[in-house]
């Protein structure tokens, strides 16, 4: 302290001047690293994105294209649908295959649910709807659908 008070002004104010670059160069130097870390990591989870992406498009892929095939076998089809709306939480009522065409019978909750089942359903299954009835029972939603 003494040693600051027995300076003149002009000296004074150099080690002021000096104090204040110091902490402005050090503000840079934390800053810079932030920003550096900063787009690092902004490029890596674009990256993740990118291959996550990719691998959901190609599991979309295998998955139509088994389905697809699925289409061909009846049975097949018809117990992979059972598994797929069992793991949605849907009542199934009856799915039976009737003159080489598949009747699907199933409870839904709300209107807006059965219409999103039929869609995936058309969507997963590549199926050629024939028709698809809605009827309301009650608190519940009943939905045929005659699928080719």
């Amino acid at each position: 302290m003494n040693r600051l008070k027995n300076l003149e002004p002009r000296e004074k104010t150099l080690v002021l001047m000096m104090l204040a670059l110091i902490v402005i160069v050090l503000l840079y130097f934390i800053v810079s690293s932030s920003y550096q870390q900063f787009f690092l990591s902004k490029d890596q989870l674009d990256k993740s994105k990118t291959d996550y992406e990719y691998v959901l498009n190609r599991y979309k892929q295998i998955e139509n294209s088994i389905n697809s095939k699925l289409s061909n076998d009846k049975v097949k089809l018809s117990e992979s649908i059972k598994v797929y709306l069992s793991s949605k939480d849907i009542k199934i009522e009856s799915l039976i295959i009737l003159d080489d065409d598949l009747v699907i019978k199933l409870h839904t909750n709300k209107i807006n649910e059965s219409i999103e089942v039929v869609n995936d359903l058309s969507e997963r299954y590549s199926l050629v709807l024939k028709n698809v009835a809605f009827q309301r029972k009650s608190d519940l939603i009943s939905v045929e659908i005659l699928a080719d």
